[in-house]
This record gives structure tokens, C-alpha cells and sequence, in this order.
């Protein structure tokens, strides 16, 4: 089962509003957008896969990468010589996918997944741009924030209340995540000297395709794993389904793919076999070495219901992927304001996810908070989630990976 390039969705969306085939060079000008749009997803999940291990070797990686890549890209945009070359590297982003290129890939990839359903599923996406009020932006950054990320500068005053300013910021991102994620900027990331704060903001909610069945949900084994190996099994309780599913599997792992109702969504849950890792079978969903492989075959599910948290400040992993300068005082944010006095003071992301009978609701926020320098910064196949098991939301028709984590113990929140 392969998924549809994002560039083809948008290019039919748009060729769809504009009938006009006579238009060659506006045709050419499309097609061009809808190749920089797949290559900036390809890119967007390669950074997935290096953030999540970057993650994953302090803990519990739950984490929504698009988010975190979502609010990087709006970085870049005021970042200027071995600051932003660094932060490029770290996006995978090709030499010749920058600047206006870049930038129009970036509006399409927004354009595409942030619109919101009318009924059904709901994919929102919301980016800001927070401002001390008063503070001077060159207009060339406020209007690729304006224009490419849909955000238009939003002033605050940093500088006399920095308590306030950060309540404001947590109460809009809780607003746009469905009160998911009230506290997204901790006590200490705000203060007098802040200028900046680059947010972003995903919530996704989706019925599946088939429903678990009602009233089949049991306490089941789950055999949980310990620094020796297997241990003892837990019952949990886990849900059932039977139908057709996209499945794979080879002598490492098994994936199957439960598709939400009226939604490009879906779901992988991949679970290691035999003496296969955890960490084996996340390298492999997060790279999509599976989805080539998937077959539809009649399946019969076995899944506990399951909810996953991830708290993390990113720093010492946006390190770890070259992202450098940006966190001292060689950092050169000047495109944002002309001069060289910020450096991002800290990076915090927040996911949160529950799986249930009925679909899945995830949410996700990143903040990138910005400081003057001086500051520190046949019969039915079983599929049974029986042990610590990965899990990925994907969007199936353009394979942009948005969230991903893994589940140890399903009975409570990690």
C-alpha cells in the first residue's frame, strides 16, 4: 500500500480550482511546487527518525516531529549564515529547496494539512509568531510568518509582565489543542528580556474506519519487559476487531494500519518479534521501510486501549543533531530584526495521545523562545499488542509522519 505523494494533492486541488489548462506556465509553476512539497516531506520524516533517537536515548521519546520540524522551518526563516545552514542540515533540507522554493513548499505542506473538516476527523495546525510589543521585525521575516506560516506577528509584552505574557501563550495553546496541552512554556522560559517566541500547535481527532467491537474489550495479557527481558504479563484491558487491514510483517516485526473514518489519517502500530527491540521496530516505522510492504488481509486485532504523554526539552537533542550555534552566543537570528542580539533561550515540545474503541485523539505544541544575548538557553491473521509496542499517526495520503511513540505499560499515561 503506497502512499500518495503530497505534491499530487496539491497539484489536483489546485488544478481542480483552476481548469484552465491553456495556463502552461502556470502549470509548470504547480508542478514544480508539488515536487518541493514531497521532497519537503521526505525530508520532514527524515528529521523524525533522527529526532525520535535522539529522544529515545533520555526515555520515553513520544514526541509529534511534524511539530517540532513545523516550528524549526519557522526558525529558519529568520536565521541567517552557519545558524540557519546548521538548522537546514538538521531538516535534511536539500541545497536548492530554500528561499522562495522552500517557502512556497512550506504554505502548500500548511495549506494541505491544516485545513479543517467540517464534520468527522479534524486535523487543526495552528502557528504564531509572539512579539514584545514595540520591538522592531524586519519586514521581510514578519512576512514569511504572515505569509508562508499563517501567523501573523502577535505583540505582547514581555518585558512588564513576563508571568502574563507566559499564561496568554499556554491559554491560546491549550485552546488550540483542546485544553491537551495547558502548560506548554514551563514558569522560568519567559522573562523580561524575552522578544520572540516562535509557537506551533497540532490536534487531530478521528473515528475509525471499523470500530473495536462494542462490549469486546477484556482484560487481556500484556507481557511487560525488563532490563533482564521478559517479565511477568499484566492483564490490561484490550480491544477487538476483525476485517480487512493493510498488514506486513518479516522475521523482526509485525505492523498492521487501522485507517480513520473520512480521514487521509491512520494509525501503525508495529510490534517486535521474536528477539527483536522496541527500538529495531521504531528504526523501521519511522523510516517507512514497512509501508511498501503492506498487504490488505482479513485481521483480527488484539489492542489495549492506551493513552502516551511526551515532555521534553529539546536543546541537548537539537544539539546532538548539529543544531549548535543557535543556542549561544554565535547565534545569528539578524534576519528577524537586523541586528545580532537573540539566541534561542529554549525549546519545549508536549505531545499527548489516547486510543480508545472509538479512534484516537492526539495533540502536540513546540515553542522556540528567543532572548537578548546575555541570558542562559483466511482465518484471521492475530495481531496482538501484547508487549511494548510503537505507534505512528501518518497522514496515508501524503506519508508525512505527525506523531509517534511507543507504549511500555498501557495502564496509565508514560
Amino acid at each position: 500500500m503506497q502512499s500518495r505523494p503530497l505534491g499530487a494533492l496539491f497539484s489536483a486541488a489546485l488544478l481542480l480550482a483552476s481548469p484552465d489548462q491553456a495556463q502552461q506556465p502556470a502549470a509548470t509553476s504547480l508542478s514544480t511546487v508539488a515536487q518541493d512539497l514531497d521532497r519537503l516531506t521526505a525530508a520532514c520524516n527524515r528529521f523524525a527518525a533522527d529526532l525520535y533517537a535522539r529522544l529515545r536515548e533520555h526515555g520515553n521519546p513520544t514526541c509529534s516531529p511534524g511539530s517540532v520540524a513545523m516550528a524549526l522551518h519557522m526558525l529558519l526563516a529568520g536565521a541567517g549564515g552557519e545558524t540557519a545552514a546548521q538548522i537546514a542540515k538538521a531538516l535534511h533540507l536539500p541545497d536548492d529547496l530554500r528561499g522562495e522554493r522552500l517557502r512556497r513548499a512550506v504554505d502548500a505542506l500548511i495549506t494541505v494539512s491544516g485545513k479543517r473538516a467540517t464534520d468527522g476527523p479534524e486535523m487543526r495546525l495552528v502557528n504564531d509568531l509572539w512579539v514584545q510589543d514595540g520591538y522592531h521585525l524586519l519586514p521581510t521575516f514578519s512576512q514569511a510568518l504572515r505569509d508562508d506560516f499563517h501567523s501573523p506577528a502577535q505583540p505582547i509584552d514581555f518585558a512588564a509582565d513576563p508571568g502574563a505574557a507566559r499564561d496568554r501563550i499556554n491559554r491560546h495553546i491549550a485552546e488550540a489543542t483542546n485544553q491537551r496541552i495547558p502548560d506548554l512554556l514551563p514558569g522560568d522560559a519567559i522573562d523580561e528580556l524575552t522578544r520572540v517566541v516562535l509557537t506551533n500547535a497540532l490536534w487531530f481527532k478521528g473515528a475509525w474506519a471499523t470500530p473495536f467491537r462494542d462490549g469486546g474489550t477484556a482484560p487481556a495479557p500484556f507481557h511487560l519487559t525488563t532490563d533482564e527481558g521478559a517479565g511477568e504479563p499484566v492483564d490490561v484491558e484490550t480491544m477487538h476487531v476483525t476485517e480487512l487491514f493493510a498488514l506486513a510483517s518479516d522475521a523482526r516485526w509485525q505492523c498492521v494500519v487501522l485507517p480513520f473514518a473520512n480521514s487521509p489519517m491512520q494509525m501503525e502500530i508495529m510490534v517486535p518479534v521474536g528477539a527483536a527491540t522496541l527500538a529495531e521496530a521504531e528504526d523501521v516505522l519511522l523510516a517507512g521501510a514497512h509501508l511498501a510492504a503492506l498487504q490488505h488481509q482479513r485481521v483480527h486485532v488484539a489492542l489495549p486501549r492506551f493513552g502516551a504523554v511526551g515532555k521534553h526539552d529539546l536543546p541537548a537533542a537539537l544539539e546532538a543533531l548539529g543544531v549548535v550555534d543557535a543556542f549561544g552566543g554565535r547565534a545569528d537570528f539578524s534576519p528577524i530584526n537586523g541586528q545580532h542580539d537573540l539566541f534561542v533561550s529554549q525549546a519545549v515540545h508536549r505531545t499527548w495521545v489516547e486510543v480508545d474503541e472509538a479512534g484516537a485523539e492526539a495533540a502536540a505544541a513546540t515553542a522556540i523562545v528567543l532572548k537578548k544575548r546575555g541570558m542562559p538557553h483466511g482465518d484471521p491473521i492475530d495481531f496482538r499488542a501484547d508487549r511494548p509496542f510503537a505507534f505512528a499517526i501518518r497522514d496515508r495520503g501524503t506519508g508525512l509522519c505527525w506523531f509517534a511513540g511507543r507504549v511500555e505499560d498501557p495502564r496509565g499515561k508514560q
